[in-house]
């Protein structure tokens, strides 16, 4: 039997795999690593990285072009990480939000959603991040 600490390390490690593959927008990383995150974190109800799971399997609808399924599960995330508090994440599911949009072609949208992530996280100081936020919104106008 696996102690807790060390299904969270194992946990912690596929989702920050899972983010890596989403950042560069591979489908087949996504599709590899994101079903054990999902059932492990389902498994032991482990609602943060249930929530990480969520806008992972978003990510790969936004990429399969299934933008309903995308935007529920993306909405669903955010209100996991609003009860949890995890500005972080809400900031990385706001990004995921505003690059759905721009797939629909909403710029306005897509805009609201950069901005939202990029107040998240100067919030934190989450510099690399709020430098990404900016540079997706900045790509809208141009």
């Amino acid at each position: 039997m696996q102690r807790a600490d060390e299904i969270n390390v194992d946990m912690i490690f596929y989702s920050l795999l899972i983010d890596t593959a989403a950042l560069e927008e591979d489908l087949d990383k996504l599709k590899e690593y994101t079903p054990w995150l999902v059932s492990e974190s389902g498994r032991h109800d482990h609602q943060l990285f249930q929530a990480v799971a969520l806008r992972a399997q978003a990510v790969i609808n936004r990429l399969g072009r299934n933008f309903k399924p995308a935007r529920n599960q993306l909405q669903d995330a955010v209100s996991a990480f609003e009860t949890l508090e995890t500005n972080w994440q809400l900031g990385r599911t706001y990004m995921e939000l505003g690059s759905l949009a721009r797939a629909q072609n909403d710029q306005g949208s897509a805009g609201q959603h950069y901005q939202t992530a990029m107040d998240f996280f100067e919030s934190l100081s989450a510099i690399p991040d709020l430098q990404r936020a900016r540079q997706a919104l900045d790509s809208l106008i141009s």
